[in-house]
């Protein structure tokens, strides 16, 4: 089976035409969509600013306890993305803008892995006054700007099909 089939597959199964012909169902996947969304880039951002030296009233070593929103809102990004896709997967799989998205996503969890690494496994030392060093800091920008690509390509796909 190829990716086209595979897209014509979903697209007429009975979860796509469920999401694609019911109003409210739909208008439910899209709204987890925006909460795990909110949850997600919003506790990214959070993370971030605070590497790049703002909200300094939040300790380092306290970031660590947001990895769970994180992957909470991933986790319902995903789902309900992934239920959106299916909706009109032939039409979606196509468009550049999604495509897009999908890249910065894509990127945006590399850059999310790369931080962890450097930040989580320094993190005793910055909690006591050392300094986020610039490696972080451009890690952090880079997130910041690939995460609200995402959101903009998203919003962009249902305009551009």
């Amino acid at each position: 089976m190829n990716l086209v089939n595979l897209w014509i597959y979903l697209h007429d199964s009975a979860i796509g035409t469920l999401v694609r012909e019911s109003s409210p169902v739909y208008a439910t996947v899209e709204t987890m969509h925006a909460i795990g969304m909110g949850v997600l880039v919003g506790t990214i951002t959070v993370v971030n600013l605070r590497l790049l030296g703002l909200l300094k009233r939040i300790p380092v070593f306290m970031l660590v306890n947001l990895l769970p929103l994180i992957w909470a809102g991933f986790l319902i990004n995903a789902c309900s993305g992934s239920l959106m896709f299916v909706a009109d997967a032939v039409k979606i799989s196509q468009n550049r803008i999604f495509l897009t998205k999908m890249g910065l996503i894509f990127s945006g969890f590399l850059v999310a892995l790369a931080l962890r690494r450097l930040v989580f496994s320094n993190m005793a030392k910055w909690s006591r006054g050392g300094a986020i060093p610039r490696s972080a800091k451009i890690l952090s920008c880079s997130s910041l700007c690939i995460w609200y690509g995402a959101i903009v390509a998203g919003r962009l796909t249902a305009y551009f099909q």
